[in-house]
């Protein structure tokens, strides 16, 4: 990562996320071949410097594109680290460990084997500074992919205690956590190739929260404030392995294969209070406990042939999951209502037991049509089931069952996709436009009595354009629609009463949403002033958006159902400029984002419209031409106005300022000295004080040893003492502002041992 900050015409931001020729990069090769699951930060934040000897940069076609030579149309902005002669033979890496004060403590370790025809990579770490080992999408991939976590083949649900990362967000609360991945990848030949990934992650968090909401409901509102404590555990492990075969010149597939296996504990106790008018209305001490444990299992197989004539091109793929998932828990809630005083009591257990499979076929065909246009034909056909049985009862006679509240309930849904796009693909302009009729049939099935069985149809219009304006200057659009099928979860109409202030129920009724998504953008890359300036525009819209519809009662406990609202909308625009300014030896980066976004929440049987308006201003800095020095610093503005219809009153409007500021010096080889600072200040209208967040860091090292293979580092974090987190939300009918505990300021020792010679320091040069 630090290397790649020095390159001409790429950029890399305080979090690790990396552009080149101002396009986002979401694929780092290895000698050509993928590395952990193509997750450019584990690359980038794991592999050392002083081993690549060349970094090429250049836009990825895709395997159908290489194999069949008839250009999709698909490309990946694409980083390739050319290892030096001298690290593709043997191992190297890193072991790291550390002791400070307070009581925090990490330790990590890092080895790396490259060959001409394989590659295999550990990588195991332990802390409790609330530091993870991998990001989102090298989760997303060690999973399995999206595919893995889709319900009916499109859905996606993340439980976010799950993540063994920071997805960006402040970590909250105080995590030990530890994790451990393994990669191993063979190549006999330029025809076959086989991948083995696997990681394993296990955390121990304890949270401390207090929450402040202010709900709308017509004429009037009222607040809830929480304070809660919980501890949660889990443990992970996921394995995927990927096989790559050109059986011949004629004929290309593809396996992929995951399973997963899960076990996750949490006790909780929160005690809630809601006022209206200053004056309190109910109050609610609740405590649960919860253990579950899940697996998973699911891969898809793609087969190509290229044929001669006129349909020069075959495409099969099957897709299958399987995921079975089991909890049990207890609650204990005493409820305690004002007016008329009122007192109430609920102590239950809950067993529940899922199962969701999926299976797909898809079958299609490239036709050539002369002159660089294809007509492609597709069909497929899929089946999404999903089971769910639930026992519940009270807490004190465990073989008691509440038949009312203990449903067996599935759903399925068929669907058949037939589509039809007509494709031209040239040297400067790629487009296609598509056509799909999709049919989904939903049975919903309650205690073994099918409830209906309805069809729906719809059309599925897409469109894609990219051209070459000049060179480094290109014009991209895309347009897709897709359907999303209700869950089990939303359809089941059975109330959930573990929260008797907030009854959940679904609706055994709902509809399919229907979403268009729209993108278009601009781009431009000049290579003599390694300037980028980009721009596009974002448009979302679904049709029978499913949402909540909220009751509140007048002793204000709130009855909460799933509905299909109308619509909801989204869109933004987003400008980028970057640009290297030798006379003053600075690269500047400064970006601008407008969005707006509008819901539909029926509150008390009146639809609420809430809208945001979001503003974002981005400005950075940072040096060029030092080997010494590594200067950056900038500051981000946001501000969001949210506006209510059913109470206009209560619009409210945001202020979030930021800034930061990153320094390093090494004066000689021997020593490195660095100091962070960041600082944001949190203010609404709607909340009583603006909140400020100073985070102030520093780091001394001492290199050792020959060619600086030891490092002895002293780093303070949080020398303030300062460190908060304030998450603040504006959706449906509320406003909630969460103050979560994290880590405060600790110091810390720690040794690092390079396990490979660091040679001599050739120098480094880039392609494209």
């Amino acid at each position: 990562e630090d290397l790649l900050k020095r390159m001409p015409g790429i950029e890399v931001d305080k979090n690790g996320n990396i552009k080149s020729m101002g396009k986002s990069v979401n694929k780092i090769l290895v000698d050509g071949k993928e590395f952990f699951g193509d997750d450019p930060k584990v690359a980038t934040k794991n592999l050392p410097a002083d081993a690549v000897d060349k970094v090429q940069a250049f836009e990825k076609k895709s395997d159908a594109s290489l194999f069949s030579g008839i250009d999709d149309g698909e490309r990946e902005q694409t980083l390739n680290l050319v290892l030096k002669d001298g690290k593709k033979a043997g191992y190297f890496g890193e072991a790291k460990a550390g002791g400070g004060i307070p009581e925090q403590y990490e330790a990590s370790l890092k080895a790396f084997k490259f060959r001409p025809k394989s590659q295999l990579a550990a990588m195991g770490m332990l802390n409790n500074i609330n530091k993870f080992g991998f990001s989102f999408e090298d989760y997303f991939n060690f999973n399995g992919g999206l595919k893995s976590l889709a319900g009916n083949g499109g859905e996606i649900r993340i439980d976010g205690e799950d993540l063994p990362i920071d997805a960006g967000q402040p970590v909250t609360g105080k995590v030990n956590s530890g994790a451990f991945a393994l990669n191993y990848m063979a190549e006999p030949n330029a025809r076959n190739r086989f991948t083995f990934n696997y990681m394993g992650n296990g955390m121990d968090k304890v949270l401390d929260q207090y929450t402040d909401a202010k709900n709308f409901i017509p004429g009037g509102s009222f607040s809830t404030q929480q304070n809660e404590q919980s501890r949660f555990d889990n443990l992970v492990n996921r394995a995927s392995v990927k096989w790559r075969q050109q059986v011949d010149s004629a004929h290309f597939m593809t396996l992929n294969l995951y399973g997963l296996t899960g076990y996750n504990k949490k006790d909780e106790a929160s005690l809630s209070e809601s006022y209206r008018n200053a004056i309190l209305e109910n109050r609610l001490q609740n405590n649960i406990n919860n253990k579950g444990n899940k697996t998973e299992a699911g891969g898809d197989f793609t087969w190509m042939q290229k044929r001669k004539g006129n349909w020069p091109l075959l495409n099969a793929v099957l897709q299958g999951s399987y995921r079975n998932q089991n909890s049990r828990d207890f609650w204990r809630n005493r409820t305690v209502y004002e007016d008329p005083i009122q007192e109430v009591r609920d102590e239950q257990y809950r067993n529940y037991t899922g199962t969701n499979t999926y299976g797909s076929a898809t079958l299609s065909a490239v036709r050539a049509l002369g002159k660089g246009y294809f007509l492609e034909c597709s069909s497929g056909a899929g089946l999404a089931s999903e089971k769910t049985h639930r026992q519940q009862g009270p807490l004190d006679m465990p073989e008691v069952i509440t038949d009312s509240l203990s449903p067996e309930f599935s759903r399925s849904v068929l669907s058949l996709t037939n589509g039809i796009t007509l494709k031209r693909n040239q040297k400067a302009l790629r487009w296609n436009i598509a056509l799909q009729r999709k049919d989904l049939w939903l049975n919903p099935v309650l205690s073994k009595q099918s409830l209906y069985n309805k069809h729906y149809g719809y059309v599925l219009p897409s469109a894609f354009m990219e051209k070459e304006l000049g060179k480094g200057s290109r014009l991209h659009f895309v347009y897709n629609t897709s359907v999303t099928a209700p869950t089990a979860a939303q359809l089941m109409p059975v109330a959930d009463y573990s929260n008797p202030l907030m009854l959940t129920k679904g609706n055994a009724f709902l509809k399919p949403e229907y979403r268009h998504t729209a993108n278009a953008s601009y781009f431009l890359f000049n290579q003599f002033s390694m300037s980028s300036f980009s721009a596009s525009l974002r448009g979302d819209y679904t049709h029978n958006n499913i949402a909540y519809s909220r009751t509140v009662l007048p002793n204000l406990a709130q009855q909460l159902q799933l509905v299909n609202t109308p619509y909801e909308w989204s869109s933004a625009l987003t400008l980028n400029y970057s640009k290297p300014v030798n006379s003053i030896g600075l690269s500047i980066h400064a970006g601008i984002t407008e969005s707006w976004a509008q819901s539909i929440s029926p509150v008390n049987n009146t639809d609420n419209k809430n809208n945001t308006l979001s503003h974002q201003l981005d400005l950075s800095f940072s040096n060029i031409k030092s080997d010494v020095w590594d200067l950056r610093w900038g500051g981000n503005i946001n501000i969001s106005d949210s506006r209510y219809s059913i109470n206009k009153e209560m619009n409210n409007r945001y202020y979030n300022y930021s800034g930061f500021a990153q320094i390093s010096y090494r004066p000689v080889a021997q020593w490195s000295i660095g100091a962070s600072g960041d600082i944001t200040y949190y203010t609404a209208q709607s909340f009583d004080q603006p909140v400020t967040v100073p985070i102030l860091s520093a780091e001394i090292t001492r290199y050792l040893f020959a060619s600086q293979r030891g490092a002895i580092s002293i780093r303070a974090f949080d020398l303030l003492d300062r460190n908060k987190a304030v998450q603040r939300t504006s959706q449906l009918n509320y406003l909630m502002e969460q103050r979560p505990n994290t880590i405060g300021r600790y110091l810390m020792l720690s040794f690092s041992y390079r396990l490979n010679k660091a040679g001599n320091h050739n120098s480094i040069s880039i392609q494209r």
